[in-house]
Parts: C-alpha cells; structure tokens; sequence
C-alpha cells in the first residue's frame, strides 16, 4: 500500500543569499590573468578590508622589532595573551608602496591597546572604533597590539579602505573588480600559494584558509572568496591545487564549487604549479615522492629525478581529476596539465604516461618573452643596450623564440587532440642577479615595461598565440604589480593606474574589446537541485494502530541563469539512499515557477504505511521527475536526506 501526500506545503519563496546570480550571455574572453598575491606590499589592494592583506603577526618590545618569542593565538590567528613586555606587530602597508592616504577607521571587537606607528597617527578613538590620519611618505603602517584582555581578547580587527563606498558585507574594492572585469578567466595559483612554501599549510581540509581568519596574507585566500569573485565577474576560476592537499581536501574543495559556483562557468583545476621547475618547493618534493616511479637507475640522477617528478605530477593530477569529475561533472570542469614551454619532450612524457591524455581537457604552456635577456650570460650585452636596442632585441629575437615554442607545443597539443592554453604568458624581463650589481639593468628594464612600444610587442604576442594555439585561452603574468629587482609581472603597477600610462594592460584590454573571435552565445538555463533538513519519524496513533509520521523540510533552489517553469516533483522511502525499484513512493506534487537565485521550502508531513519503520532510511526527493524543465544540470534532481 502506497501512503498518498498529507501535505506538501510551500512555506515560503525566499530571494537568493549571498552571491547574486546574473546571467551569463556569451562565451569567456579569451584573456584571462593571475591575480597578485596577498601581501602587504602588493598595489593591488584587492580587498575592502586593508587588513586582510596584512603581514603576519611579529613578537617583539619596545626597543626590538623581532625577539622571535612564540606568540599565542586563536585557531583563525587573532592575538590572545601577551608574554611579560611583548608588543605584537604587523604592517597593513609596506613602506616600499605608495598605498593610499588619508582618514582610515579600525574596528575590532574585544578589549585591548592598539598603538599605530610610523604611517598612521591615532586621531580620535572610542570603545570598538580607531580613527587614524595616514601618511605613506613616514613608512609603514604599523599597528602594535600594547595589551590584550586573555577573556576578551581583540579580534574581527578591519581597516576598510579610505574613500571606498562599498555596502555593508562587500569583501571586494569596487575599483579592483573594476580593473580586472574584462578578463574571462581568473587564474588563482598566487592566491592559493601554489608555488610557496607557505602552502605546507594546506594538507588537510580543517587547515584551509577560512573567511574568518585574521588575515589571508599567511596560507591563502579562502575558496569561499575566490569563488564568489569568479560569481562576480561572470569568469571561469582557475584553481592551482597545493601540492600536499590530501584526497579529502580536494574532494572537499570541489564539493564547495559544485554547491557555490554558478553552473555557467567551468573551473579549471591543475596540480600545483610548474611542478617541472626547480627553483620551486614542489619539486624537489615531487622527486620524494615519485622516486619509486622512476625507472632510470639511481646512477643516473638527472634522468631519474626527471622521470619521478614528472610521473608523479601525473599520477597525482590525475588523481585530483578523478575526484573533481566524480563531484563536478565533466561539463563544468577543465582538467589541465601544464609543461615547460617548448619542452616538447617532457610535454609527450607527460601525456603518453598512464594515459594521461585520455584524462586531460587541456595542455598548458608559458608563453613568455625575453626570459634570457635577464641571465648571467648575456648581462655584458644588456648593459650595453639602450633602449632602442632593447626593443630590437624582443622584437626580432625574443618574441621569434617564443612563436618556435608557440608552434612547437601546440604540434604536440594536436598530437593528442588537446586545445592549447597558456597558464602564463607576457614579457619575461627579470634581473636574475642581485638588484646593487644589475640596478642599470634594471632601469633599462623596468623603462621597457613603460614604453608604449612594450603595447605593440604585447600585441604581436597575442597575435602569434592566437594563430599557434588557434584562439586558445590566454592568461597574462598578473595583473597589478609594482616593478622591483625581480621584474615587471603586473599589466598595471597599481590598480589605481591610468591606463593610458599602462602599455600592457592598455594592449591586454584592446585585444579583449576588438578580437576576431566572435563570441559565441550561451543559452541560459535553469538548474534546480534540492537539499533536506534533518528528517524526523515520531510516533502517532491512527485508530487503534502505531505508525510513524515524518517530517522534515526540502529546500529547492534554482542554481541557473534562467527561470525554471512549472514541474513535477515524488518523494521516495529508500532503504539505501540510491533511486531503484525497491523505493516506495510517499509523496508528490508540484512546484510552480522558480527564478535564478531564488529558493522554495516545502514541508514534508506525511503517515506511512502500517508496519513501516523509516528508522535508519532515507527521503529521496525526485525534482523534475518527468522532465518538464530543461536544465544545464540534469544529473542533480535527486535529493538525499537521511531520517534521523
């Protein structure tokens, strides 16, 4: 016997919370870019609240700026007690940026002595609330935590920035997003820390950054952020996996972007990153752990160190797809595995081992030029050039090389049937050898950068790209950064920067409004999916009879870009939380028009069967279960809920 519906009730239709959902019209710009990293010396100032990109925490007194004595802390970093005479610091600016001036407010919550130095100066204070007049020109702005109450210590410090008018909540600087709108892709590997130490980190998912955490400057910028960013801007992520993160991180991670990022963007998801170089942390461990995957003999270390960092880096890039698709889906992921560019050696090793092209959307190649400019060998020459003979030099030379490799990686990308794409990719003129020896060189340089013959390099780069990868997604260096000794990366030296001082962004932005690629249109589609809430049996009398009632409630929510019409929905009793034959059928009705965002709770209050023990079973909600609405997601109609 089947138990009809009792009631399948709507109790309310409430807006979407969070990320707003905007609809997504056309295909991504083929440019995309890395974003700065996190520090209290980056121009990038991405961020509404100045202190999340503050330095880590610094023990020392009046008279020492680092006694290296152990400073206690909470779990998200917020200073609890202090030793006998300690002064905690850190710098929310650097003193080698010109950050903005002006009236800054600090809130915090507990009890406490904040004292301000060098750039900032305490104007005005009450219980909760700093206001401070900086000024870059006298240094850092320094904040020192004098005295805490271990009861209720200070913590939720922020330092929104001056000048900025941004709602209540707002995580990002309105001009930020502003300079970065036009990018289709946001390649988040220096927000993750996938190519620093700091990244030791992030083995497990409890460690990860959170939102809550002091700053995001110490292990990364939390996923939660990097997300809703992409949600933002309407661009495909890009996510660098650390090198140590566990199986359960990553399955955790992905879970996160499945529920979270708006199903008409793609994530791209790559193991580290340049795992192949030597100069970064992941390398060496690389080689540890595929040692025993190399076959050539100890005797010879170049080749077998080659061999075990490479097939490790695909094994574990590998693994990290597998758990991506099994919680994505392959229609929302793009599985990357980058190589050096122009090795088309290490590129055939890499995708002929365990097949790995079979498990691959995508190869990835640098595309930089003028990287030898900056090496020892050719320093006399440098330091002979002026200007002019720079530009010669990149123009006939460089950039010449780079198209031999550009042509080169995408014969072994067609090979395997792979688009090819570049992870990196812009001027490459970096001084490899200490700024005191090389600083004319360094003039030289970081003139380069300013010039506006730099522009139409920039444009005979995207040019050769485009012809070589044949439109292929491009991802410039970064995308706000001051020049120093170690080079130029940023298309702008601050996100406040004219662009009209700025050659490369100005050349990254008019390739991205006048490209020949068309862009191709994306049909917005609804996506429902369905979640429950603890689902509760109680006992209740029906004639002379026990048996169970449960109740519980579903939330439905319409994940799209499009409104969901009117559908069908059956909810099922399931021994094992899997959809088949056995289920038995207790509930169904309807549910009326849904739009983007939105979300409907319907109560489920139903009597079962006589002799019907729900204990230790399972509800499954079947949305849409005929078929009504087309979706971009058909393969998450089922909800899952346990009875408790």
């Amino acid at each position: 016997m089947k138990v009809r519906l009792v009631s399948l009730v709507v109790v309310a239709l409430v807006a979407g919370t969070g990320i707003p959902r905007r609809s997504i019209a056309q295909e991504p710009s083929p440019l995309g870019t890395n974003l700065a990293g996190v520090v209290c010396y980056s121009t990038e100032y991405p961020f509404v609240d100045a202190f999340k990109s503050s330095s880590p925490w610094v023990s020392g007194t009046e008279e020492t700026w680092d006694d290296r004595r152990a400073i206690d802390v909470d779990l998200h970093g917020w200073v609890r007690s202090l030793l006998p005479g300690q002064i905690v610091y850190t710098s929310v600016f650097s003193r080698d940026i010109r950050y903005p001036a002006g009236r800054y407010v600090v809130e915090y919550e507990g009890e406490g002595e904040i004292r301000y130095q060098e750039g900032a100066e305490l104007v005005e204070r009450s219980p909760g609330r700093d206001a401070i007049e900086v000024d870059p020109s006298r240094g850092n702005l320094l904040l020192a935590i004098v005295s805490v109450n271990p009861r209720n210590y200070l913590r939720n410090i922020r330092i929104p920035l001056p000048g900025v008018e941004a709602q209540a909540g707002e995580i990002f600087n309105p001009l930020f997003l502003e300079r970065i709108a036009n990018y289709g892709t946001l390649r988040f590997m220096i927000w993750m820390l996938g190519d620093s130490p700091e990244q030791l980190g992030q083995e497990t998912w409890c460690r990860r950054p959170k939102p809550e955490d002091a700053r995001w400057s110490d292990k990364g910028v939390p996923v939660e952020v990097m997300v809703e960013l992409a949600n933002r801007l309407e661009a495909d992520p890009w996510f660098n996996i650390p090198h140590q993160a566990n199986d359960e991180y990553v399955r955790r991670f992905a879970e996160y972007v499945r529920d979270t990022l708006h199903p008409g963007l793609r994530a791209y998801v790559e193991h580290s990153n340049e795992v192949w170089n030597p100069t970064f942390s992941v390398h060496p461990y690389a080689i540890a752990r595929g040692d025993h995957l190399a076959t050539a003999p100890a005797s010879d270390p170049d080749q077998h160190n080659y061999e075990a960092q490479y097939r490790y880096h695909v094994r574990r890039s590998l693994a990290i797809f597998d758990i991506f698709e099994r919680v994505l889906g392959r229609n929302r992921l793009v599985r990357v595995l980058a190589t050096q560019n122009g090795n088309v050696y290490l590129s055939r090793d890499m995708l002929t081992y365990e097949d790995s092209a079979s498990h691959t959307d995508a190869l990835a190649t640098g595309a930089y030029f003028g990287y030898i400019l900056g090496t020892r060998d050719l320093r006399s020459r440098v330091l002979a050039m002026q200007l002019d003979d720079l530009f010669a030099v990149l123009r006939d030379e460089s950039l010449r090389e780079t198209r031999q490799d550009m042509l080169a990686d995408a014969e072994v990308a067609r090979e395997f049937g792979l688009p090819l794409v570049a992870y990196e990719g812009g001027q490459h003129l970096a001084c490899m050898e200490s700024a005191e020896r090389d600083q004319d060189v360094i003039d030289l340089f970081h003139a380069a950068n300013r010039d506006p013959r730099m522009g139409a390099l920039y444009d005979e780069l995207l040019s050769d790209w485009s012809t070589a990868s044949g439109g292929g997604l491009f991802i410039h260096c970064d995308d706000c950064e001051r020049m120093n000794w170690g080079g130029s990366w940023g298309a702008l030296e601050s996100i406040e920067q004219p662009r009209s001082e700025a050659p490369k962004y100005d050349a990254l932005e008019r390739w991205m409004e006048s490209s020949g690629q068309a862009p191709r249109t994306r049909t917005p589609l609804p996506d429902l999916a369905g979640s429950w809430s603890p689902v509760v049996p109680t006992r209740v009398r029906v004639g002379r009879a026990i048996r169970y009632r449960l109740q519980g409630t579903l939330l439905v929510e319409n994940r799209g870009d499009a409104t969901a019409g009117a559908c069908h929905l059956r909810v099922y009793r399931s021994a094992d939380a899997t959809l088949d034959g056995s289920d038995v059928l207790i509930a169904e009705g309807s549910l009326c028009s849904l739009p983007p965002g939105a979300q409907k709770r319907l109560s489920l209050r139903v009597v079962l069967a006589r002799g019907s023990n729900p204990r230790n079973h399972h509800v499954l909600a079947v949305i849409d279960d005929r078929g009504e609405v087309e979706e971009s997601d058909e393969e998450n109609n089922v909800a899952a809920g346990r009875v408790r």
